[in-house]
Parts: C-alpha cells; sequence; structure tokens
C-alpha cells in the first residue's frame, strides 16, 4: 500500500445525493487527517468514501462511512430576573444577551429579534420599543404618557427556526418636566408713566406650562432687577406667590442676593398668614434716577391666584421713574422645577410742579427790612435748581426787593433769580415812611418749566 484517499459527499435531508462537498483527496500512508474547513447544513446529510491506491498506482474498491445528520442547536437567551428601570423622555438602550453553538461553524447562524411589550394598563405607546435592525439591542425613547410597568417577552430565532424566549419586567419611570415660560408681545417691554394711576396687568396662565401639572400645582415668582451701573453682584426684589416651595424661594435669594450682605434684611416667609406679596428684599438698592428720586426704589408686583388662574400687577410709588428694569418670572412645580423668561419695563419720567408751603404773614417795621429764603418754603422732587419770580401787586413802588444771588434780572415789574441751595436770600426793603400791607406774588419754576405760585 502506498497512500490513501478520501472524499465527502453531500445528501439532502431525504437522502437524494446533492454533490461532492470535498472531491478525491491523497492521504500518505500512518498520516492522520480531519476536516474542519467545509460548512454543512442543518438536516443535510454527509458521508465519507475511501479507497487504498497501492505503489503500482492501483486503485481499490470505496468504502463509505455511515451517514451523519447535521443537527441545528437553539440559541439560547440569558434570564433577566430583575425590574430594568428606564426614564421618561431619556434613550433607553438594552442589549440582550444571548450563546448559540452554531456561531462556532463554519456556516456559523443568522438570528431575528422579536420583542412583545405589554403595559400593565393596556396602554399602547405610539412609538413602541424596537430592536434596532439586526442588532441585539432594544431601543426606545419613551414619552410622558408611556409611563408605567410593562411585561417584555423577547424570542430570538436562529436560521433554521430554532428558538428561544425570556420575559422580564421594565418599569417606565415618570421624570419631573420643568416648567415653560413663554411672555409674548405686547408684554415683552412695558412702558409705564410715572405716577400712573392705570394698573398694568399680566394674565400670567396664559404664558406658562407645564406637562406634568395643571395650575393648582404651580406657582409663580418674579425678581425685579436693579438697573445700577454699579458693578458687582446683581441684586433683585423678590416677589413670591402662593405656594411658591422654600427650595425656590432660598434658590432664588442664593441667585439674587450677594454672599456678602447682611442676611438678617433678607427671609423666607413661612407664617401662612403672612401674604405672599411680601417683599424678601427689605433693603432697597440704589437705582439710575435722578435727584431726590434716587431714593425711591419701589417697584412692587403683586401676584395673585384666583382660582387656579395667576395675574401679575406692577405697582410702582409715586415720584420714581428708571429705565429697562429687567423682571424675570419664575413657574415652579411643586418638586421645585422652575422655567423662567424676561420682560423689560420702564417708568418713563413726568416732571412734577414745585410745591409751595404756606408762607406765613410777614411784617416788616419801619426804617427795617426783611429778609427770607425760599429754601425753607419750596420743594421739587423733580430738580434741584429753580427759578424765583417775585413781584409786589401793592405799593410796589414803595418796596424795594433784591437778592443775594448772582444773575437776577427784572423780567417786566418782576425780579427773577435761579435757586439751588439754602441762602439764596430775598430783601425786602420797604421806603422810610411807609404804613400798609403790600401784597407780593412769587412764581418759581423748576427747569422743566413746572410752575407753582404763592400769594404773601
Amino acid at each position: 500500500m502506498n497512500s490513501y484517499e478520501y472524499k465527502i459527499q453531500h445528501y439532502d435531508s431525504a437522502g437524494i445525493y446533492v454533490n461532492d462537498l470535498q472531491d478525491w483527496t491523497n492521504v500518505a500512508m500512518n498520516e492522520q487527517f480531519s476536516v474542519d474547513t467545509l460548512g454543512i447544513q442543518h438536516q443535510h446529510q454527509y458521508a465519507a468514501m475511501i479507497r487504498a491506491i497501492d505503489v503500482a498506482g492501483n486503485i481499490s474498491d470505496s468504502v463509505s462511512t455511515d451517514m451523519i445528520r447535521r443537527i441545528n442547536s437553539a440559541p439560547i437567551v440569558t434570564a433577566i430576573t430583575e425590574i430594568i428601570q428606564a426614564y421618561e423622555d431619556v434613550s433607553f438602550t438594552q442589549t440582550i444577551q444571548f450563546t448559540d453553538v452554531d456561531n462556532a461553524t463554519v456556516l456559523g447562524d443568522l438570528f431575528t429579534y422579536k420583542l412583545l411589550t405589554t403595559h400593565q394598563y393596556g396602554h399602547v405607546p405610539a412609538d413602541t420599543a424596537i430592536f434596532l435592525p439586526d442588532q441585539n439591542v432594544i431601543n426606545w425613547t419613551p414619552t410622558q404618557s408611556d409611563t408605567g410597568l410593562y411585561s417584555v417577552r423577547v424570542i430570538i430565532d436562529d436560521n433554521w427556526t430554532f428558538s428561544d424566549t425570556i420575559s422580564y419586567q421594565l418599569l417606565m419611570n415618570a421624570v419631573n418636566d420643568t416648567p415653560t415660560v413663554s411672555i409674548l408681545l405686547p408684554y415683552t417691554d412695558i412702558t409705564m408713566i410715572e405716577d400712573q394711576t392705570s394698573k398694568v396687568k399680566i394674565f400670567l396662565s396664559q404664558y406658562g406650562n407645564d406637562v406634568d401639572n395643571d395650575s393648582t400645582q404651580l406657582s409663580w415668582q418674579v425678581a425685579v432687577l436693579d438697573t445700577s451701573s454699579k458693578p458687582g453682584f446683581p441684586t433683585a426684589s423678590l416677589f413670591f406667590g402662593d405656594g411658591t416651595p422654600d427650595v425656590v424661594k432660598q434658590r432664588l435669594i442664593d441667585m439674587f442676593i450677594p454672599k456678602s450682605k447682611d442676611k438678617s434684611h433678607y427671609s423666607i416667609k413661612e407664617d401662612d398668614k403672612i401674604k405672599s406679596n411680601d417683599i424678601v428684599s427689605v433693603e432697597r438698592e440704589m437705582l439710575n434716577i435722578q435727584s431726590a428720586k434716587t431714593q425711591a426704589n419701589y417697584i412692587e408686583v403683586q401676584l395673585t391666584d384666583t382660582t387656579d388662574v395667576w395675574w401679575a400687577e406692577f405697582k410702582v410709588d409715586s415720584n420714581y421713574y428708571g429705565s429697562n428694569h429687567r423682571v424675570i418670572f419664575f413657574l415652579s412645580d411643586l418638586l421645585g422645577a422652575t422655567g423662567q423668561d424676561t420682560i423689560l419695563l420702564t417708568i418713563t419720567p413726568e416732571n412734577d410742579p414745585p410745591r409751595i408751603a404756606a408762607i406765613p404773614r410777614i411784617e416788616i417795621m419801619e426804617n427795617q427790612f426783611k429778609k427770607i429764603d425760599f429754601a425753607d418754603y419750596v420743594t421739587d422732587v423733580d430738580d434741584t435748581t429753580l427759578i424765583i419770580r417775585v413781584a409786589a401787586l401793592t405799593y410796589e413802588d414803595k418796596m424795594s426787593i433784591t437778592t443775594t444771588v448772582a444773575g437776577a434780572t427784572t423780567v417786566g415789574d418782576s425780579l427773577q433769580y435761579s435757586t439751588s441751595d439754602i441762602g439764596d436770600s430775598l430783601l425786602f426793603t420797604p421806603e422810610n415812611i411807609i404804613q400798609g400791607t403790600g401784597l407780593f406774588c412769587m412764581n418759581f419754576l423748576s427747569v422743566l418749566e413746572g410752575i407753582a405760585s404763592e400769594l404773601g
């Protein structure tokens, strides 16, 4: 004997010859051989034919092995015993682990993946969980309405319809969504007039929304920001609507009140008897206003909740004006999630006339004079410089009226001068021989032409 030859024949599942999977192949004497590069199919049959060859090249008859039928193995899916947690509005992915020994063969295997989900209350999501194409990965982005407990069944089929299945539970948890605020025209930029008596009210409820809560579970807050050009931490007056959670109050205080300030000026109102619109900031910041008005940083926002309908009403103290106040509206739910939007508020100045206090009756003895400083009687909330005009209505030819102020002029029969400080006085000097009562008219004009009069 010189060598052997073998070949492998392929038959279908019914035993009918298909082809030679491997043609005659020579093997030396005493040589062992194995075949591991041939792809054999499920339910098909295979047989090896063997023959001998002598040194003269003569070939013996062939002998055959028994038929071998290839049987596929089913996939085995790894069991899931715990409840899988997922969350609304968050992309959910899950890889299903499984094994299949056929993956180690030459032909390998192919798989299809099926997913069945059943909500505990029968809800059917608009977009259900699915396997990614040709992958053992589940993908789903659930919405708010898809929360709840699901029974999940996974089925994996191989290329030969062998399959395995597992079942487990998936809990889709609700996530608290942040309320949204979007204030629209005409309230994005509000203009009021100094000392305006008509109310400015905003119907807040139409500008806020929360997919998780209705208006009974929401509250509004407002921050009116300082418009000062002073550098540093922005300060604000804070207003809280009914039901504002303490966590929101503290957050806004930390956000707008400088850490260096004395916190005794600020507080979170916890007494149910205290109205919701109490201002947290007791200390007022100086704003970009003029003259005496720099002491009047008084903008108040009243938040009212009428049968779950929210309104904001602006109130401004008299004689106050300021430009481009940033007013931030916050909408918060019970868990403290907060949305916000900002508008601008401008109070335009309106010139107020000077005010004159009652001037007492003045008597001048013969051969004497009288000095009067009208700073003792005149005030103006707008201006520090006033124009004073004085005229004698009777005995005008018997009385001399002069002033210590430089630049005084005569306008008709009146003496006119400007005053901006204490000490700008008038001198009334009668002639040496005069008896009777003189009547004078005094007009006071601010630099913005406001006029007030007092007779003396």
